[in-house]
């Protein structure tokens, strides 16, 4: 966790040089255009910078509403409870921006992401990258418990999941929850068929272990994820994977040097958004919906920031 900094000044360099400036810049135009009504404004006056400030601050940087309070008292005086009604108004909108730079790409650009790259002939339809991340939750009462649908077993402690297929550019295209941890990557796979058979036919998704019952429930798109170690000759053959062991350890290695472009992705916005690792502050403790606009925003941030870093 960085030192908080309690100087407005170096409050707003650090936010700016995180999110980036131009990115920060276009979320300023965002919602200053949405002339909202803020808590503890002043007749004639537009706080709508300060509170673009706050929201980066409290949902990327882990800062307390106290806290943000207290950076804001050289421009403006508000107590912590105005700033978090504001900060909620503010991520309404910076999610549906989020939203807005989530988007499927064309034909020409899907196949232009995947032109650099030497992949066997097996692997030539592969289009897309698909891998679900848990984002931990507070350990309150209500979501305790391994028998909870807030249990997630990859982190041991109440959390939410998210799902996210991106393209060969590491583009988040697609964004799915959040939902219970419980639902297995293989099932969601199932739950999604139709969507996924309608978007994604005649390509095929990289994907791990945790997606290799779903060559059971989908065949076009081609799910192509790793076996577990001790698949059987007979299992690989029965999920059309490959005809004998040997085979299945060779694609496996090819699938697994090609997945970094989706572990990264996570890497990358839990390291922006420090609360979406588990910290202190959590926008979520507030209400669950507020962490699925959380997530919407920062990967409408990451996609921004590789478009940014793609274009120099």
């Amino acid at each position: 966790m960085p030192k908080k900094i309690s100087n407005f000044d170096a409050a707003t360099r650090e936010v700016k040089e995180t999110i980036g400036r131009t990115v920060y810049k276009e979320l300023e135009r965002y919602l200053c255009a949405r002339a909202l009504h803020w808590w503890g404004e002043n007749k004639g006056q537009d706080i709508s910078k300060l509170m673009l400030l706050a929201t980066c601050l409290h949902d990327a940087r882990a800062y307390s509403y106290a806290a943000i309070s207290d950076i804001l008292k050289p421009k403006l005086v508000i107590h912590a409870n105005a700033i978090q009604h504001n900060v909620k108004k503010a991520r309404r909108v910076f999610a549906q921006w989020g939203e807005e730079n989530i988007t499927m790409p064309n034909k020409a650009a899907l196949n232009a992401a995947v032109a650099d790259r030497n992949f066997p002939i097996w692997m030539s339809r592969v289009r897309w990258w698909m891998d679900s991340t848990d984002i931990p939750l507070p350990r309150r009462k209500a979501y305790r418990g391994r028998k909870s649908i807030y249990w997630s077993g990859k982190l041991n402690r109440p959390a939410w999941r998210y799902q996210i297929l991106r393209d060969g550019c590491g583009k988040i295209c697609k964004l799915w929850g959040g939902y219970s941890p419980k639902v297995y990557d293989s099932d969601f796979v199932k739950i999604e068929k139709q969507w996924l058979e309608r978007h994604l036919r005649g390509t095929a998704i990289l994907a791990d272990t945790h997606y290799f019952k779903g060559r059971e429930y989908i065949s076009n798109p081609e799910i192509l994820a790793t076996p577990p170690d001790n698949a059987s000759a007979d299992l690989l053959k029965l999920r059309g994977f490959s005809t004998t062991t040997k085979e299945a350890r060779v694609r496996s290695k090819a699938i697994k040097n090609n997945r970094g472009v989706v572990e990264q992705c996570f890497a990358a916005m839990k390291n922006t958004f420090i609360p979406l690792a588990g910290g202190p502050y959590t926008s979520w403790r507030e209400s669950g919906l507020e962490l699925d606009f959380v997530v919407e925003w920062a990967c409408g941030v990451y996609n921004r920031q590789k478009q940014l870093a793609a274009d120099d």
